[in-house]
C-alpha cells in the first residue's frame, strides 16, 4: 500500500471494508462496504495498520465517529504562543520609588490612616525606570503522524513595542525605560509615553484626588479646592485660587493667577512665586516673590526679594520676612493693623554663623589642652623617661592636632564667606512706594524699627547699625 494509495482508500477484509488515512495523516478511519462491520474488528486492526505502515497513534479500541470507526490517531502539534508586552508600571503612583510612602504608623491598623482623597490620577515614574519589557514568544511542540513522521509546530511572534515620546528601547529590544521624570500615559492602543508637561483640565477635587507630578511643568485649569494637596517637583501653574485647608509643594516656580488663601494653606515654593494675592495662609518662597494685588494678614517667608507694586500693592497685617529687600505700594492700614517686615533675614545663614563660631571654640579650646600635653611629652623625652606608651600616646596627640587645626581652618573660610554674606543683608533695602501706616514693625538685618506715624513715600535703610528713613 503506498501513501497515496492509503489517502484515496484501499478496500480491506475480502472487500468488506474500505481503510483510509486522511488528508492530514492524522487518523486512519475504517468504513464498512457491506453492511455493519462485526466485533471482529478489533483483532483485524494490529495487521491492518501494520500493512498500511502506520507506526504512530493505533487506539487500542476502535472509535466509532460518524459512521466509521477510527484505527488511529497521530498527536497533532502544539503551535507556540506570541510573545507579549508587560507592563512593569507600578499603579501605587509612587514608579517604583516608596521615599513618600507612608510606612510604619507604629503597628497600627493602616486602615486608620488610608486618605481616600489619594486616587493616584496620575502615575509618576523616575527617568531610567523600567515601564515594560518584551515576553519572549514560546516555540512550540511538534506532533507526530500516522506515519511516524513529525508535524511541525509554529513558532510565537514578537510583538513590538508601540511607544512614544519619553521612551526609549534598551539596545537588546526587551525593555523599554523612561528617558525622564514624568507621567505615563497609555493610550487606549497601548501607545506608552512619559510626559513631563501635563495640563489637568479643571479643579483639583473629589475627582482627582491629591495630585502628585514628577514632571517639569503641571498646569492646572481651575482650583486647587479645599482639602487637597499638590505636589509638584517641576513648575505649577494655577488658573484659580488655592483654598483652605490645602498644602502645595513645588519644586520649581509657582504661578497662581487668583488668590493663595485662608489660615490652614501651606504653600512652598523652592523657585520664584508670583501671585494674584495672599490672605491668611502661610507661605515659603525659595526664591523670590512678586505679588499682583495684596498680601493681607499672611505669614511669608522669602529667601530673595518680594515685590508687591502691582494693583493695590499692599502688604497689611502679618508678618513678611525676605532674604533680600522688599517692596511695595503700601505697608499696614488706615486702621493701623499690626504689620511685621523684616528684609535682610536669613535665619538659616545666622544658624550656621553661629554653629561655626562655636565649633572654633570648641576646637580651639581641645587644641590647647593638646599643646599643652604634647609640651609634657617633650619634657619626658629630654629627661630620656618616655616609654612606649607615652610614645604611642603623643602619636595619637600629634594625629588630633592635625585634625583640629584642619577643622579649624575650615570652619574659618566658612565663616569668612557668612560674614560676607551677612553683610550684604545689611545693605537690604525696605520701600513703599505710596505709603506707610502706623503700627509697621519694620526691621532690617536684626535691626527694629516700628513706625508710630504716617509716612508717605519712603525708602528705609541700614546705617550705623540704626534703620534710616528717606522720604521720597
Amino acid at each position: 500500500m503506498t501513501r497515496d494509495e492509503l489517502l484515496k482508500g484501499i478496500t480491506v477484509l475480502d472487500g468488506t471494508a474500505k481503510l483510509k488515512v486522511s488528508k492530514d495523516a492524522m487518523e486512519v478511519e475504517l468504513s464498512s462496504l457491506s453492511g455493519e462491520l462485526g466485533p471482529g474488528i478489533i483483532n483485524s486492526m494490529p495487521g491492518l495498520l501494520k500493512d498500511a505502515g502506520i507506526e504512530h497513534g493505533a487506539l487500542s479500541v476502535p472509535e466509532p465517529q460518524n459512521g466509521v470507526w477510527i484505527l488511529a490517531r497521530g498527536t497533532p502539534s502544539v503551535n507556540g504562543e506570541n510573545g507579549r508586552i508587560e507592563f512593569t508600571i507600578d499603579d501605587s503612583g509612587k514608579g517604583g520609588d516608596d521615599s513618600d510612602s507612608q510606612n510604619g504608623a507604629g503597628g497600627q491598623d493602616l486602615s486608620l490612616f488610608v486618605d481616600f482623597r489619594l486616587l493616584n490620577t496620575i502615575v509618576n515614574v523616575r527617568k531610567g525606570y523600567l515601564l515594560a519589557k518584551k515576553i519572549t514568544p514560546t516555540l512550540g511542540r511538534s506532533g507526530r503522524d500516522v506515519f511516524n513522521e513529525e508535524v511541525a509546530a509554529e513558532p510565537g511572534k514578537w510583538i513590538p513595542f508601540n511607544f512614544g515620546e519619553g521612551v526609549e528601547i534598551t539596545d537588546d529590544d526587551k525593555n523599554l525605560i523612561a528617558l525622564r521624570d514624568g507621567k505615563v500615559e497609555i493610550q487606549d492602543n497601548g501607545k506608552l509615553s512619559v510626559l513631563d508637561e501635563y495640563v489637568i483640565d479643571g479643579s483639583i477635587d473629589e475627582s482627582t484626588g491629591h495630585i502628585n507630578f514628577w514632571g517639569r511643568s503641571l498646569v492646572i485649569n481651575g482650583s486647587v479646592n479645599a482639602g487637597f494637596n499638590v505636589d509638584v517637583k517641576g513648575d505649577l501653574v494655577i488658573d484659580d485660587n488655592i483654598d483652605d485647608g490645602t498644602k502645595v509643594s513645588v519644586g520649581g516656580n509657582l504661578e497662581v493667577k487668583g488668590i493663595i488663601r485662608a489660615e490652614n494653606t501651606e504653600v512652598e515654593v523652592m523657585g520664584d512665586l508670583r501671585c494674584s494675592a495672599i490672605e491668611y495662609a502661610l507661605v515659603k518662597v525659595g526664591r523670590n516673590l512678586e505679588i499682583d494685588d495684596y498680601i493681607l494678614d499672611a505669614r511669608c517667608e522669602v529667601k530673595g526679594h518680594a515685590m508687591a507694586v502691582k494693583g493695590k500693592g499692599l502688604v497689611a497685617g502679618g508678618t513678611i520676612s525676605t532674604g533680600c529687600s522688599l517692596t511695595a505700594n503700601a505697608l499696614g492700614t488706615q486702621a493701623n493693623v499690626r504689620t511685621a517686615v523684616h528684609a535682610g533675614d536669613a535665619p538659616v545663614v545666622r544658624g550656621k554663623y553661629e554653629d561655626a563660631t562655636n565649633k572654633i571654640k570648641m576646637n580651639t579650646k581641645k587644641l590647647t589642652d593638646v599643646v599643652a600635653g604634647l609640651k609634657k611629652l617633650n619634657a619626658l623625652e629630654k629627661k630620656g623617661l618616655l616609654d612606649e606608651k607615652k610614645t604611642s600616646v603623643r602619636g595619637r596627640l600629634m594625629d588630633v592636632l592635625a585634625t583640629l587645626k584642619q577643622e579649624i581652618d575650615h570652619d574659618r573660610s566658612v565663616i569668612a564667606e557668612l560674614e560676607a554674606h551677612l553683610d550684604r543683608l545689611q545693605s537690604e533695602t525696605v520701600q513703599a512706594l505710596q505709603h506707610v501706616y502706623p503700627n509697621v514693625v519694620l526691621a532690617i538685618n536684626n535691626t527694629f524699627l516700628e513706625i508710630s506715624e504716617d509716612f508717605g513715600k519712603t525708602r528705609f535703610t541700614l546705617r550705623s547699625g540704626q534703620i534710616n528713613v528717606a522720604h521720597l
